[in-house]
């Protein structure tokens, strides 16, 4: 297996580490701490900017959340209505049935009364002939 390669970071960590290690004890104490509280405030800041991005994804989640629940109602609205059309045309629909229904019964009772006067006339005709 080959040795990872050594990044700028492992180089810069080496340097400052052999440094530190030639400093006098209270020297190298002070030094650490400097180096800590450094370390310290960036990783304050990345947590910062980490919270912030989490502020920021969360509200988007709220409104992508209310954007797709005010679209959800809207589409059921949309439905509602659409449902209440559709019905109001069946109704419609019934209506015009029930009026064909209407006037074929009334075009059997025309034809019935044809017949009856048809069948008037040839009697008439027939009295008037026995005469």
């Amino acid at each position: 297996m080959l040795p990872a390669a050594k990044t700028e970071e492992q180089d810069l960590f080496i340097t400052v580490n052999s440094n530190l290690t030639s400093l006098p004890p209270e020297t190298f104490v002070s030094q650490m701490e400097k180096s800590i509280i450094l370390i310290e405030e960036e990783v304050n800041s990345l947590l910062f900017k980490v919270e912030k991005s989490m502020t920021k994804l969360t509200s988007t989640n709220v409104e992508l959340s209310n954007l797709s629940t005010a679209s959800i109602d809207s589409c059921f609205e949309t439905l509602d209505r659409a449902i209440v059309l559709f019905k109001q045309l069946i109704q419609r629909c019934d209506n015009l049935q029930d009026k064909f229904v209407n006037i074929e019964i009334l075009a059997m009772k025309i034809q019935h009364f044809r017949s009856i006067c048809e069948e008037l006339a040839k009697l008439k005709v027939e009295n008037a002939a026995k005469k």
